[in-house]
């Protein structure tokens, strides 16, 4: 028989651990719910649409793949894995063991505060134990670039061949080829660098003899695959060896803005001191203090003083004139801005609208 002793301290111990296991069930609730507060509303309605049959999740895949559905820009892998955007707090390192541990395959990693993200995918439902790790502070979709394709003309035969041949016309008309004469300085020792859609085509105008047979090319980790190819990369590449041939060349094709600032920070490591891009993100402003992605750009020239980028702003209209170009030497030289120019823009021997407004006002 137990004494009282004995059956007083099996009825403590059994009351700690009643206490304890509700304890560690209402801290497992409260994390369970708050895991939510940390998820956007739109990759939530998608985790929650995932919950349902096999052939709803089929069916909500599809539609995120498709096009401008509810749950757009939503992206799967093979394996069904969502591309997600997992926001942690820049006096932390990035915190790639513990994600990783959910099921995460990791993607591009930027801690460039205030842009400090952890990009990869992940089986929808492990979203909750993703979310509820104590060193994430946010999840979301990426926000992924716009593509835009060329747009297609039908040429004549006559037309069809002479546009193999490169005419040389922007060297021309920016008389890159003078200025090289003149100065000797034709980009050597200096590693230019593109970030594009892709380079689909490179190789082919490499075997042409149009661009060096080494260009460095950098891809984001464990990207998908460019669902709409336009080797924009690749022509924009073209021109940059027209005018600076002796210049080193390197490429990055980023289709996320966290991506875009990992291809920026890996083109200066690569030795790039001048990166252009054409690339538009409709969530974004590179321009804007307030866009995170405009922040970690200038995080990072901030800390690169001797780096250029050149970004592109777009016209999607998607139409537009081709003539010649001859600029026509003024009379009298006019200054705007504290710039003085001695030429106006002409086309096919006219001078164009906005000009003449602009010569107006002077």
């Amino acid at each position: 028989m137990s004494s009282p002793t004995r059956t007083h301290r099996l009825v403590w111990r059994t009351a700690t651990l009643l206490v304890s296991l509700l304890f560690l069930s209402a801290a497992t609730a409260a994390s369970s719910s708050d895991w939510q507060s940390r998820v956007t509303p739109r990759l939530l309605a998608l985790w929650t649409q995932a919950q349902g049959e096999p052939g709803e999740k089929t069916e909500a895949r599809g539609a995120a793949l498709s096009g401008p559905a509810p749950l757009s820009p939503a992206r799967f892998d093979q394996a069904g894995r969502v591309q997600l955007d997992v926001h942690f707090d820049c006096s932390t390192p990035a915190p790639t063991k513990t994600l990783a541990a959910t099921g995460l395959l990791i993607g591009a990693v930027v801690r460039v505060p205030p842009l400090c993200s952890v990009e990869g995918w992940l089986q929808p439902g492990d979203l909750p134990d993703l979310a509820a790790r104590s060193a994430v502070r946010s999840v979301d979709l990426p926000t992924y670039s716009r593509i835009i394709r060329p747009v297609m003309h039908s040429l004549g035969q006559a037309q069809a061949v002479a546009s193999t041949v490169i005419d040389g016309s922007a060297v021309s008309i920016m008389h890159a080829d003078q200025y090289i004469q003149t100065t000797g300085k034709n980009g050597a020792g200096i590693t230019i660098g593109v970030m594009s859609d892709d380079v689909t085509s490179l190789a082919i105008i490499q075997a042409r003899g149009e661009l060096p047979a080494h260009i460095s090319i950098l891809t984001p980790a464990q990207q998908s695959p460019n669902p709409t190819p336009t080797d924009e990369g690749t022509m924009l590449l073209e021109e940059m060896h027209a005018v600076a041939p002796g210049a080193s060349l390197a490429f990055c094709a980023p289709q996320t803005d966290v991506e875009y600032v990992s291809c920026l920070r890996d083109l200066i490591a690569a030795g790039a001191s001048v990166v252009a891009d054409d690339i538009e993100y409709p969530a974004e402003d590179a321009m804007s203090t307030q866009s995170a992605l405009a922040q970690g750009v200038q995080s990072l020239l901030t800390q690169n003083a001797n780096v250029m980028l050149f970004s592109a702003a777009g016209n999607e209209n998607e139409s537009f004139w081709q003539g010649a170009y001859a600029p026509t030497q003024l009379a009298t030289p006019f200054t705007c801005g504290g710039q003085a120019d001695a030429y106006a823009q002409t086309f096919d021997n006219g001078l164009r609208n906005d000009t003449m407004q602009l010569l107006g006002t002077l």
